[in-house]
């Protein structure tokens, strides 16, 4: 039914008549949304061309959904070793007309995640970093600040790799808070290199995509471009086609997967206190420069490491086209850096989007010219059309779920983590494991 009622959808002409100003309020002050947050802010009241009554609908229907036919089912028993026979036989003849069925990744192939290849190609290599030290790795370990439903592990950890020279990275220790340090060839690599894919898995799509996406990128954009600006100018056309629907999405989305018995308490470790307070933590730690890829990989202090990294250049290629269009589009209607520094409509734009974006929106703000600008909105426009989510959410996430041989993402019960398997775990699994696909 997702497939059949997913149809292209023609982006509209934006509304000749101003909204009037839309303000950015935390969380925990919206009326009749039952969400705590105290630092994340989204947008105060709905915009009259974003409210559609079949949204609603559609949110209201999902919840009841959610709330009468949990994800969650009793009575199912151990996941088969057979990882390919078990993926083949969750995915249900509908699903395979509509979606191609989830492949298991190369990385996976083995009888360990290998966490080096990981580290590169694919969506967790947003997550290499190089700390003061030198050290490369994937820190992990915010993870472990936040509330975890008291049968499943803590997520915090770090990853250490090490490279030969000029040569391939591989990992060298797990720092775990569930199971202290743990090196490669000791009983407990194995947990330990799931644990992290789980928590890898956790901070990529909770913080990565929803937090940075939904929460800030779309959210804040969409807000300030509808306050700031008006329909006719040059500058709100560009970003149209990027903002439109974005408020509405929200407005769904965090209601069915943010409600404390939503998507996100069941799927995930936390807490309904937990998830709130990593939310709140991740959004007060927000860099812009995690939307441009070039931008980021210097943030993570990768320049001169001559690593191998399939990802970032395929994501170097992608925001390149983004960047070139913004910059296309800005010098056609800019004569000079000096013509949109007059702009008023700009300027009020970027003043509002320094003190909306959590930590602002870099030099731009000190600094504006039309290149700087172009690299900005390519940044964004990147943001929210990137396919990094997508193969998380078909391909990896299915793989990794049931690799885990967990309940959750974050690695289930301190009981079978003395084997892959782990028993007969049904106390735990009556709450925790998803339905078939």
């Amino acid at each position: 039914m997702r497939f059949k009622l997913a149809k292209k959808r023609r982006i509209e002409p934006p509304p000749e008549l101003h909204e009037g100003m839309i303000p950015l309020v935390p969380f925990a002050e919206v009326p009749h949304l039952d969400l705590p947050l105290e630092r994340v802010r989204t947008f105060g009241r709905l915009p009259k061309s974003e409210k559609r009554g079949s949204t609603r609908a559609l949110v209201h229907l999902a919840l009841w959904l959610t709330r009468r036919f949990s994800p969650m089912q009793p009575g199912v028993g151990e996941i088969d070793d057979d990882i390919e026979h078990t993926l083949g036989r969750h995915v249900a003849k509908g699903y395979r007309k509509a979606f191609r069925a989830p492949v298991r990744p190369a990385a996976f192939a083995g009888p360990d995640p290998d966490l080096a290849d990981l580290a590169v190609r694919g969506p967790y290599a947003l997550f290499l970093e190089r700390d003061d030290t030198g050290d490369l790795h994937w820190d992990l370990r915010v993870l472990g600040r936040a509330e975890h439903h008291p049968d499943l592990c803590n997520l915090g950890l770090r990853v250490v790799f090490g490279q030969n020279g000029g040569g391939p990275l591989r990992a060298l220790r797990i720092e775990s808070d569930e199971l202290g340090t743990v090196l490669p060839g000791e009983h407990a690599w194995s947990q330990a290199s799931r644990l992290a894919v789980c928590a890898a898995t956790t901070h990529v799509a909770l913080t990565r995509h929803f937090n940075y996406v939904h929460l800030v990128a779309a959210d804040h954009w969409d807000t300030v471009a509808r306050s700031e600006l008006y329909f006719d100018d040059p500058f709100f056309r560009l970003l149209w086609p990027h903002i439109s629907n974005s408020l509405c999405t929200n407005y769904g989305i965090t209601r069915v997967q943010m409600y404390p018995d939503g998507e996100f308490v069941d799927i995930y470790s936390f807490t309904h206190r937990g998830l709130l307070e990593y939310f709140d933590d991740m959004y007060d730690a927000y860099d812009t420069r995690v939307m441009d890829p070039e931008l980021d990989w210097r943030r993570r202090g990768l320049d001169g490491t001559g690593i191998e990294h399939p990802t970032h250049e395929n994501l170097v290629d992608v925001f390149t086209v983004m960047h070139d269009h913004a910059r296309r589009y800005l010098h056609a209607c800019f004569d000079s850096d000096d013509a949109l520094r007059r702009d008023r409509g700009v300027n009020r734009w970027i003043h509002a989007m320094q003190r909306a974006i959590p930590n602002g929106i870099g030099p731009v703000h000190d600094d504006l010219t039309c290149d700087g600008l172009a690299r900005l909105v390519g940044a964004f426009m990147f943001e929210g059309n990137t396919i990094l989510v997508p193969k998380v959410d078909q391909t990896v996430v299915a793989s990794i779920s049931l690799e885990c041989s967990r309940p959750r993402w974050g690695a289930g019960p301190r009981a079978g983590l003395a084997s892959r398997v782990g028993g007969n775990h049904d106390r735990h699994r009556s709450r925790r494991v998803p339905r078939p696909l």
